[in-house]
C-alpha cells in the first residue's frame, strides 16, 4: 500500500486505514492531535508522535521503508484541519458500521 503524507506550511499528517491502526492495536496510542477523516476510515496520523508510533509498529521507521511506501502531497492549507480529532471511540463505531 501507498501511504500519502499531507503537509501544509505548519504540519503533516500520513493518511492511515483506522482498520490497520485497530490491527496494529494502536488505536489507544493514537492522540488528539491526529484527525478522523468524515467517513470514519481514515486516520491522519500527525507528523510528529503519532507518525513516529504507526512507524515504529510497522518497522518503518527507516528511510528506505518511507521512501518506498510514501508519496507526499502539499497544499497551503491542508483540508485535514478542519477534521475531527483522532478518538479512539468514534473510530471503533465507524469501523464496527461499515
Amino acid at each position: 500500500m501507498k501511504y500519502i503524507f499531507y503537509s501544509d506550511a505548519g504540519h503533516g499528517w500520513l493518511k492511515v486505514p483506522v482498520s490497520e491502526l485497530i490491527e496494529l492495536d494502536l488505536c489507544q496510542k493514537i492522540t488528539s492531535y491526529s484527525y478522523l477523516s468524515p467517513s470514519g476510515k481514515w486516520a491522519y496520523l500527525e507528523e510528529d508522535l503519532d507518525l513516529t508510533t504507526f512507524l515504529l509498529a510497522v518497522d518503518g521507521n527507516n528511510p528506505e521503508w518511507m521512501q518506498a511506501n510514501m508519496k507526499e502531497k502539499f497544499s497551503d492549507r491542508s483540508h485535514i484541519r478542519h477534521y475531527r480529532p483522532f478518538n479512539r471511540g468514534l473510530a471503533l463505531y465507524y469501523t464496527a458500521r461499515n
